[in-house]
């Protein structure tokens, strides 16, 4: 018996490799005998810098000290990967959610400049490539502070330079030192994103993400607004309109400012998590593919860990059970993407805390009872 064990984080509860040898754990009081193959996944949210760093096997972890999303100084974490000549930055190291309490995100104010200076610092190592994932961010503000800390000036009508920070999208008025972006004419960027919000709208960056990242209903109307201003002399100054580009509204519109450096590719963070694991090649061997992650809902469906996952499984006629914090849809909204069977880990009356530091040991307990219910249905 071979399983393939291919789980995203659970958020806030424990990282992905953490969720597959739990489910291993269980599993392996089941069936001892059995050839476990574990595969911490990433989509180009959280944890992917992790991810990447278990399967380069000749990565190099770096550290950075750059600005965080208000100002301050934060210690962030690359990889350098000497055989592809690559860096790989995740952009939530500089502005992730996660570096500040929910008390101090204001979306007005915070900003990817740090980010910017990751690109700077990754320039150092004269790479051929540099790959960046977008998730986890706290920041809204287009990639404005991304640009500045690579030496573009905004302006506003005044000719006054504009400080970092979603607030000045509005004021915007012109830009001056965009050629320091060529900089980067050498080097290919690979942006990875889990989302495919375009910029602006119902359904981009702002009013998508914005109540996450601390934005109420008077901040949501002043950053949509700015964002359609900046974006708009952003189109005009450089030529090139991408606004209504897939994954342009990820990270806060990061994606956005990304594509106008040289030589720009958006690419699914899935796949190259994917294609960097040769995960398939196990898929295509095994007899049950287990996934996880913390929430199964409809997002999920657009192209997160669990769908990818399922998807390849799907395409060489493999199970596929998923263990889950929370099932926010049915399983007939799931079956046609490949998953076969669905298991909540949590007990529905427990608090939120307790279930989030109970996490690993519920969802061992869960695998053990997922296979015993298996084995004695004799489905394995």
């Amino acid at each position: 018996m071979k399983f393939v064990i291919a789980p995203d984080s659970f958020k806030e509860s424990m990282d992905a490799l953490t969720a597959a040898q739990s489910i291993q754990s269980g599993l392996k009081d089941v069936f001892p005998e059995a050839h476990f193959c574990l595969f911490p996944m990433a989509d180009g949210g959280e944890g992917t810098l992790q991810a990447v760093k278990y399967y380069a096997k000749d990565a190099q972890s770096l550290e950075a000290t750059v600005r965080g999303p208000l100002g301050s100084h934060v210690s962030a974490s690359l990889i350098w990967i000497p055989s592809k000549a690559e860096v790989f930055i995740e952009m939530a190291e500089a502005a992730g959610i996660m570096l500040l309490e929910k008390e101090q995100r204001n979306p007005l104010y915070t900003s990817t400049y740090g980010v910017g200076e990751l690109f700077e610092f990754a320039l150092s190592k004269h790479p051929k490539r540099i790959v960046i994932a977008l998730g986890g961010s706290v920041t809204n503000d287009g990639g404005m502070g991304f640009l500045q800390a690579l030496g573009v000036v905004f302006n506003d009508q005044l000719g006054q330079e504009l400080p970092a920070g979603g607030r000045y999208l509005g004021e915007v008025d012109a830009i001056n030192n965009s050629k320091r972006l060529g900089k980067f004419k050498n080097v290919q960027i690979i942006v990875l994103t889990d989302v495919k919000n375009r910029l602006l709208g119902t359904n981009g960056a702002t009013l998508t993400y914005g109540p996450q990242k601390g934005a109420d209903t008077i901040m949501l109307d002043v950053l949509e607004e700015g964002m359609k201003k900046y974006a708009t002399v952003m189109e005009n100054h450089f030529g090139k309109i991408v606004r209504n580009a897939i994954g342009s509204g990820a990270a806060g519109g990061l994606g956005f400012a990304l594509q106008f450096l040289p030589n720009v590719d958006l690419v699914s963070g899935f796949d190259y998590v994917a294609e960097l694991s040769n995960i398939e090649e196990m898929i295509a061997d095994c007899d049950v593919v287990f996934i996880g992650e913390g929430s199964l809902d409809r997002q999920s469906l657009q192209g997160k860990v669990p769908i990818g996952i399922a998807n390849l499984a799907k395409k060489y006629h493999k199970p596929v059970v998923a263990l889950v914090g929370t099932l926010k849809c049915n399983l007939d909204e799931l079956s046609p993407y490949g998953i076969d069977m669905v298991y909540p880990i949590n007990e529905a009356n427990e608090n939120l805390p307790n279930l989030l530091k109970a996490g690993p040991k519920n969802l061992a307990a869960t695998a053990k009872k997922v296979g015993l219910s298996l084995k004695e249905r004799g489905l394995l």
